[in-house]
């Protein structure tokens, strides 16, 4: 019997012991995460880094905040400048400032608190002031401007607070308005896109006017030019045709020019010509004397009436 009590109460410390050492002697800071030392509720201004940390049992605490990024989502409704609610989703993403945890703990206490006491009424200051300034019809179309101001507008307020997070990125999900609102948007669409397709068709029909007429002065310009073309073949022809008969005539000029030079020198190269040119024929009358016309004799047409006379007699 006494050998069992001191088999269980050497059980009972062992655990003990374990319990009390793991429980109050050691606290393990995982990668992405910061630690708050306490000391009988004195807060330590170093944060607890990475990995294996002591404290004192019982007196010493220490509390862990995730010092990676975070991201909210939520839903608020606002005005837009023309006095449309509107309901926004949004998305930001932020994280806690590693080396300012002590901070954190000491003003805001844990992570909802920070979100709640700090966080939710700077997004919601920055998004009632910047979507207040556009209409309803300007928040669709400029979303992505207006969150780059909404996201320019915390980050300032954050740093002008001195506070100990970090905003990332801002995104605006989506923006619903009324189904009134919604509807006359959509018909004022509707008109406006009937509008650009009627304009379409006027400027297509403006096209093809212009393309006849570029069409019609293309033709024109070839026709003037095949005309003035035919043109310059016809006068180059004329006066193709005016060089050969003024060459032809230079040349029968000189040809006659010449055969008067060659008779001036020598009288007798006409006399030539007439006898060369002669076919034997004499004429019957010539001219004489005061206009007289005289009759010549052909020699040879006398000689044969002799002779005719002479057989018959």
């Amino acid at each position: 019997m006494k050998n069992y009590f001191l088999k269980n109460l050497a059980i009972f410390g062992a655990v003990l012991s374990v319990t009390g050492i793991t429980g109050c002697g050691f606290r393990v800071v995982d990668s992405g995460e910061r630690g708050v030392k306490t000391t009988f509720g004195k807060v330590s201004e170093k944060p607890l880094a990475p990995g294996l940390n002591w404290k004192w049992p019982i007196f010493q605490g220490i509390t862990i905040y995730d010092v990676r990024m975070q991201k909210k989502q939520e839903q608020t409704k606002l005005f837009s400048s023309d006095v449309q609610e509107t309901t926004v989703d949004y998305a930001l993403n932020y994280h806690l400032d590693p080396e300012r945890v002590s901070e954190i703990y000491q003003k805001y206490g844990t992570k909802k608190q920070v979100e709640e006491v700090l966080l939710e009424p700077t997004i919601f200051a920055a998004l009632k002031d910047t979507m207040g300034k556009y209409k309803a019809e300007e928040m669709i179309a400029k979303r992505e401007q207006a969150a780059q101001e909404i996201l320019e507008r915390m980050q300032r307020d954050i740093k002008k607070g001195n506070e100990p997070i970090v905003i990332k990125d801002f995104t605006l999900k989506d923006i619903d308005f009324s189904d009134k609102f919604e509807n006359a948007v959509e018909e004022k669409v509707v008109a406006a896109q009937k509008a650009l397709t009627e304009q379409n068709v006027v400027e297509q029909l403006k096209a093809k006017k212009q393309q006849q007429i570029v069409t019609a002065e293309a033709e024109a310009e070839q026709m003037k030019i095949k005309a003035q073309a035919e043109a310059e073949k016809i006068k180059i022809q004329a006066q193709a045709e005016a060089d050969k008969v003024n060459v032809l005539a230079t040349a029968e000029a000189k040809a006659i020019e010449m055969r008067g030079q060659a008779i001036a020198k020598n009288p007798e190269v006409l006399k030539l010509e007439t006898i060369t040119k002669w076919s034997g024929a004499v004429p019957n009358f010539v001219s004489g004397e005061n206009g007289r016309i005289v009759p010549i004799f052909d020699v040879m047409s006398l000689q044969k009436t002799k002779d005719a006379v002479h057989q018959k007699q």
